[in-house]
This record gives structure tokens, C-alpha cells and sequence, in this order.
């Protein structure tokens, strides 16, 4: 209840500004096309998806 209270007190005398444009982080995420994807790699994967390297035990 604090958490919210905090946060009532922080907003209570804002503004709400919304605007009407498109966005530009999302433009880029939309497909221009409908090609289809490349496809999977045998294993499921992307074709040069390369994963993390495993970290090996610490020797002691």
C-alpha cells in the first residue's frame, strides 16, 4: 500500500500527453514483407545462431 501511495503522490498533479504518431521502435520490428523466413538448421535453430560457451568448472 505504501508503494502505491508513493506513486499517487508522485502523479497526482501530472499531465497525460498522448500522441498520434507512429512509433518508431516498433517500425523497424514489422515485417516489410511477406517472404518467408529463411529456414531451420536441423537442430531447430537459425542458420549461424551461435550460442554461449559453457563455462567450465572452477579447479580447485
Amino acid at each position: 500500500m505504501a508503494t502505491a501511495a508513493a506513486i499517487d503522490r508522485l502523479v497526482h498533479h501530472s499531465v497525460v500527453l498522448e500522441f498520434d504518431v507512429p512509433s518508431f521502435r516498433t517500425d523497424p520490428s514489422r515485417p516489410k514483407s511477406s517472404a518467408p523466413s529463411p529456414p531451420l538448421a536441423p537442430c531447430g535453430r537459425p542458420p549461424g545462431l551461435l550460442l554461449p560457451r559453457r563455462r567450465r568448472p572452477a579447479s580447485s
